[in-house]
Parts: structure tokens; sequence; C-alpha cells
């Protein structure tokens, strides 16, 4: 998936009320991400990852630190 396409659906998935927190308060994207058993495909820039967990997509982004993971099954 390209980076803009990934932004966009993020942005409108989470706007759609899609979204969902993962890992714990305080934890780091990719640390939340593995702790869930999530597998990191790709960085898209500006904190938003590409991730797969049981053969479903899902695009990971969070605060402006880097932490407090939000998720979308894209």
């Amino acid at each position: 998936m390209g980076s803009h396409y990934a932004h966009q659906l993020y942005t409108k998935f989470n706007n759609d009320g899609r979204g969902f927190a993962i890992g714990e308060e305080g934890q780091t994207l990719l640390e939340a991400l593995r702790a869930e058993g999530y597998e990191l495909v790709a960085n898209h820039g500006d904190g938003l990852l590409e991730a797969t967990r049981n053969n479903a997509t899902y695009l990971i982004g969070g605060d402006a630190m880097g932490r407090n993971a939000w998720a979308v099954r894209a």
C-alpha cells in the first residue's frame, strides 16, 4: 500500500469511528504492535505503521511522540 493512500485510509477509517487502542498506555507504536502480536509490514512516515495480524492488515498511528497506539483495520 502506498504511503499517501495509507494516510488517507487511516484518517477516513478513524474519522468513521473504526479505530481502537492497542498495547499499553505509554508504549511506542512498535512496542505496542509487537506486544499485541502484530507483524510490521511498512513504515509510512509521520508516525503511521502498517502491520498484519491473523491475515488482516492494520494501520497504526499514535500521538506526536509516537506512543499510545491507535489502529484501524485496513
